[in-house]
């Protein structure tokens, strides 16, 4: 797959967007300014094929004396740039006459106005962007068409069924508690808790035990009472940490067992658009996911969920999560949804790629399970959207949904990939 070029002096887009594009699996050119792509531009005939980039997103406000438009030009006017997508973003609200002008001086393929799309609209945009910049080239259309999935289903796609099924798992179901299977997140956080206090406790226990059978003073004597009283007080705190240790390892268990029923919720949200080519996975039923809530493959990819368990006010600005305190102040959200949901899709890129399976398209999704009156939330440039359970299948329509993107064989394979994982670790 050949590079993007990313031309964008805002520090904080530019972070986000080369974060993005890392998930995406798309190597990227980065340049902080104009002056820096006019110097690149010089070096391009230097370049093979497959290091030119297939497409260009450029700032039309750049620091320093040439502008985007200008960026654009260049890049439209250069031999062996001529034929790549172009797609220019700005902060001004442009009227469809002076995006016309600014396509029309800019020899630009579209114009983006910021706040950008959502990621998973972007990156459909983009990529449509791409293959009809390509169309009108037959011998780089043929290549497209090599490199990337059909828009629609395969022909051998199999009939919807009257009612969706899992494809190869089984059904949801609640298994008994066992020690290093499935967990999601927060269940193995208070797993860890429980092991670490229960072990400590025991330990603690121990030395209070053999204090009193082995007694390392006299009876009698200054120390003794002291000693004493250091018996039962290791006694009593190691008993304390197993009794704590306990708890915490009920909760995990309770807490797995509510995940499962949260995951039941989701897949019969989701149940009227799934046929046999999805399967739908918990944390429980695969411990090869490490950790995740929850995700789906299907032909439109890999899509992965995050739960979220909170009442009250939200706020997300850029990826960064406020809540309010019991006095109305705000703080930072203890656990970071994007940063988690981040990193789940990073951990499984880096599987897929190690199984010839880098061009497999992830989503990720953050889903509140209580509705909008229990949770109020308000958002600024959101990296990721926070999704309320009800509007759940509207919004994977304009997403997840939109198109297939992949060929039936390739997520069995996937899919194979975590059952073999699954089985031997």
């Amino acid at each position: 797959m050949q590079p993007w070029l990313l031309v964008e002096d805002e520090p904080d887009i530019r972070e986000m967007l080369l974060a993005v594009f890392e998930i995406w699996n798309i190597q990227c050119i980065v340049h902080q300014s104009s002056e820096e792509t006019l110097a690149w531009l010089n070096t391009v005939e230097h370049l093979a094929e497959t290091e030119l980039p297939e497409l260009a997103l450029i700032d039309i406000r750049l620091s320093g004396d040439t502008d985007g438009i200008t960026v654009s030009q260049h890049i439209r006017h250069h031999p062996k740039l001529k034929n790549i997508a172009i797609v220019l973003n700005t902060a001004y609200s442009l009227t469809e006459q002076e995006k016309q002008q600014c396509l029309a001086v800019s020899k630009a393929d579209h114009v983006m106005s910021k706040p950008l799309p959502r990621f998973e609209r972007l990156y459909e945009e983009l990529r449509a962007l791409i293959q009809k910049k390509a169309a009108s080239i037959p011998q780089k259309q043929q290549i497209e068409e090599q490199s990337y999935p059909p828009i629609t289903a395969p022909a051998t796609a199999p009939a919807l069924p009257a009612r969706p099924h899992f494809r190869i798992l089984p059904s949801l179901r609640i298994r008994p508690f066992r020690m290093g299977r499935g967990l999601s997140r927060e269940a193995k956080k208070l797993l860890q808790v429980a092991s670490l206090a229960i072990l400590g406790g025991s330990f603690v226990l121990l030395i209070g035990l053999a204090l009193s059978v082995i007694p390392l003073i006299g009876r009698e004597g200054s120390f003794a009472e002291l000693y004493h009283i250091l018996q039962q007080a290791l006694i009593l705190a190691g008993l304390l940490s197993a009794v704590c240790g306990l708890w915490f390892l009920l909760r995990a268990n309770q807490r797995r067992k509510t995940d499962d029923l949260l995951a039941q919720e989701v897949f019969q949200t989701l149940a009227r658009n799934l046929d046999a080519r999805f399967s739908f996975i918990s944390s429980s039923q695969i411990r090869s996911v490490r950790g995740i809530d929850a995700l789906m493959i299907g032909p439109p990819g890999l899509l992965i969920f995050k739960f979220l368990h909170l009442n009250g006010q939200l706020y997300q600005e850029r990826g960064h999560w406020l809540t309010q305190n019991r006095k109305g102040e705000l703080i930072p959200l203890k656990n970071n949804p994007t940063q988690e949901l981040l990193s789940d899709m990073n951990h499984i890129q880096q599987r897929l790629g190690g199984q010839g399976l880098s061009d497999f398209p992830i989503f990720g999704a953050i889903l509140s399970l209580n509705d909008s009156d229990q949770l109020q939330y308000h958002a600024n440039e959101e990296i990721f959207p926070l999704v309320f359970a009800p509007s759940l299948n509207e919004r994977l329509k304009q997403s997840y949904f939109f198109r297939d993107r992949i060929t039936l064989r390739a997520a069995g394979k996937l899919l194979e990939h975590l059952q073999h994982t699954d089985r031997h670790p």
